[in-house]
């Protein structure tokens, strides 16, 4: 069977899945890795890619790119989300980029990757998901809400410029962060996502990217990485967890037992879009995966959906 390989380039990680495609359309993952570069660092005031963010990713990309290779993958993909949709100055990025991968490497709409969020969910039978369901992916710049009906089908996809830098940046600058400050932030995530939320009638919310995958570790520090997809995180335990959080200064928050040290600034920003969300939604508990974007486009690609070889 086909080795296919998908980059995701966020605002906060690269992401890389080299996966085996089989034969009933499901993925066996062979490769699964992802680095914190902070490419939007700043991006959410300058709405230009600060330099060293970009050489730090360009560096990653260089890393993932020979992985990619030297796993076997006959085909490869990237994708860039909300920094590369937001910075002005993207397409000196976007030509160092396709140097390294012999590739274009694809903005994909908020919508797109909305998608490919919820082509990684629905074709996930292991969840044994409750219909209708919700799908968020929460990351760095952006929110993608994703509402599908009963019999599984995709209903709508959204984009919200909410992410946990972006909330970061905007409203948590003390640290640790003022009690002002994380009801502005939660407020601003309320309102963004509530118009949109509100309207999906659904039994359950799956959230997928590295916010979710770390609050999973946190509420379960004795679970290994591959045990996390599939853990319930209830609304009192987050809430719980993102106050504990929000009390700690960086340095000390960075060595919570779950978290990535380098998410530990971004960290509390994402909880609270993940409270609000359970909130407007009416639901108790959110349900974590460790899929995302890089499954639904090796998905695509796989089907010959995607143009990349």
């Amino acid at each position: 069977m086909p080795l296919i390989a998908a980059i995701d380039i966020g605002t906060n990680s690269v992401l890389l899945l080299v996966a085996e495609a089989l034969p009933d359309g499901t993925l066996k993952p062979l490769v699964d890795i992802s680095e914190i570069t902070r490419l939007g660092q700043g991006v959410d005031q300058t709405h230009r890619l600060d330099p060293q963010a970009a050489d730090r990713t360009l560096e990653v990309l260089k890393d993932f790119a020979a992985k990619a290779r030297e796993s076997g993958a006959e085909k490869l993909t990237a994708i860039g989300t909300s920094v590369l949709r937001d910075a002005s100055d993207s397409a000196v990025f976007l030509k160092r980029a396709k140097e390294i991968l012999g590739i274009p490497l694809h903005i994909i709409s908020g919508e797109q990757e909305a998608e490919l969020a919820w082509l990684s969910v629905i074709t996930d039978t292991s969840l044994g998901l409750p219909h209708p369901v919700v799908v968020a992916d929460v990351g760095g710049g952006s929110t993608e809400l994703i509402t599908g009906a009963a019999d599984g089908t995709m209903q709508s996809a959204v984009s919200v410029d909410v992410g946990a830098v972006r909330l970061t940046e905007r409203f948590l600058r003390s640290d640790p962060p003022g009690a002002d400050e994380l009801q502005a932030a939660r407020h601003q995530a309320l309102d963004a996502l509530g118009a949109v939320a509100a309207k999906s009638h659904c039994r359950s919310l799956v959230g997928v990217g590295g916010t979710a995958v770390n609050l999973a570790r946190m509420s379960h520090p004795d679970a290994a990485l591959s045990e996390v997809h599939g853990q319930y995180i209830n609304r009192k335990t987050l809430r719980e967890l993102t106050g504990r959080l929000a009390a700690l200064p960086v340095e000390e928050r960075r060595r919570t037992p779950g978290l990535e040290p380098k998410r530990a600034d971004v960290i509390v920003a994402g909880a609270l879009i993940f409270d609000a969300l359970l909130e407007v939604l009416g639901l108790d508990s959110l349900t974590v995966s460790t899929r995302g974007a890089r499954f639904g486009a090796v998905i695509k690609l796989a089907r010959g959906e995607w143009d990349d070889a």
